[in-house]
């Protein structure tokens, strides 16, 4: 599914009771490019129509000069804090100087007389030049996605560090999204409050531009963005489409995007497959975890994803580890492309902390060499690192086990 967001419609919340001029404008909205979310009574409460309006997030409110409770500025400024701010358009039958400057310098967009269907047409149109100039030039960010071949592998913990350390190597625009609907740990790993998920991205995305995204995310550091999973979703969106949507957005709007889509191929996040452009498998070397693995693998093969595009990370390799590369190669019909220490003591305190492993840590060091590697970007420093695993081959009984996950 591809959205088109420069030509989705304005959205827009209106509070008129003028009644000739409520009639005109309601005559001509149908004839504009707008949706309404937010149209009330005449009996419905200032507060609770406010309630309702910030929950709908429209782009524009359209007030009458008659609807406030107190002065114009101070309704005005209550709408501006909210978390996605509107573009307020202020509709009167004066047309005078002092009535139409009153209203701008109170904070309103825009003023819109009789004829409304002229005036409120143009306030529109400049209000999507608008937008679509602070949306600014479309990215066309890259996509990748780490999954643990089954729970405990570790693969939110990689996706943190690699985000962290694709912004800091690249100095780009990264996004790290929680796309593990149901079990998604990324906001208590990185510390992240919001009140907004990507559940509710999922549910919006029709409406998708940068002023609401902004309003979804929250920034870890600057020029690093997290959106957090809601952590007790269904499994499954109404629209099967939609999880895919959000994420091609979200490559328009960053140079990276980093996911991560929990434990599986959850039915929630397959379509997200079309978008990936690789997708970072992680495994360890118990044998459930590989036999995982080598399921995992066939699978995304069967639904049409390359092995070319899966990358085999193998987590929490201990100093005693006694199979080889090449051993685990023959095991999963595919090369290992990163290889991390465990470092199981290290990321409790750290994560006790509310923090990232330190940059000196022999974990972070390996992730921050995969967040170059995935960017392209040369190694500054010969490698460091070497496990006995790689080195030597063995007869243990892990072996026995291990080559028996292909069997």
């Amino acid at each position: 599914m591809t959205t088109n967001h420069a030509a989705r419609p304005l959205t827009i919340a209106t509070r008129i009771y003028d009644p000739a001029l409520a009639a005109e404008i309601q005559a001509c909205l149908p004839e504009l490019p707008v949706q309404v979310v937010a149209e009330p009574a005449e009996s419905c409460d200032w507060e609770l129509w406010l309630e309702q309006v910030e929950a709908a997030k429209p782009d524009v409110v359209l007030l009458g000069l008659d609807v406030f409770p107190g002065s114009l500025e101070a309704a005005i400024a209550r709408m501006a804090s909210w978390a996605q701010t509107p573009a307020i358009v202020v509709a009167g039958a004066a047309t005078d100087p002092q009535t139409v400057l009153g209203a701008i310098r109170a904070g309103a967009a825009e003023y819109v007389y009789p004829p409304a269907t002229v005036h409120l047409t143009e306030a529109l149109r400049r209000l999507s030049e608008t937008r679509a100039q602070q949306d600014g030039p479309t990215r066309r960010g890259k996509i990748a996605a780490f999954v643990s071949a089954k729970g405990g592998c570790g693969a939110t913990t990689v996706a943190c560090h690699v985000a962290a350390g694709l912004h800091q190597h690249t100095g780009q625009a990264t996004l790290l999204a929680d796309f593990d609907l149901d079990n998604g740990v990324v906001g208590f790993l990185t510390k992240t409050r919001s009140g907004y998920t990507v559940q509710d991205a999922i549910r919006n995305c029709a409406r998708l531009d940068a002023s609401y995204w902004k309003a979804l995310v929250s920034e870890y550091t600057p020029g690093l963005d997290v959106i957090c999973s809601p952590g007790d979703a269904s499994d499954a969106p109404d629209d099967a489409e939609a999880p895919q949507a959000v994420v091609e957005f979200a490559r328009s709007q960053y140079d990276w995007v980093v996911l991560d889509l929990g434990r599986g191929l959850a039915q929630a996040t397959r379509k997200i497959l079309e978008s990936i452009d690789e997708l970072f498998l992680v495994t360890t070397l118990d044998v459930p975890a590989l036999y995982r693995c080598q399921h995992m693998l066939r699978a995304l093969e069967e639904r049409g994803f390359g092995r070319e595009r899966v990358k085999i990370v193998v987590n929490r390799i201990s100093r005693s580890a006694e199979v080889t590369r090449d051993e685990m190669a023959q095991i999963l019909g595919v090369p290992v492309s990163f290889e991390l220490p465990d470092a199981g003591g290290a990321l409790a305190e750290a994560y006790v902390d509310g923090k990232l492993l330190a940059p000196s840590a022999d974990l972070s060091k390996r992730l921050g060499r995969m967040a170059r590697r995935i960017a392209g970007i040369p190694d500054a420093e010969p490698r460091r690192f070497s496990f006995s695993w790689l080195a030597k081959p063995s007869e243990n009984r892990f072996k026995q086990a291990a080559l028996a996950v292909r069997s």
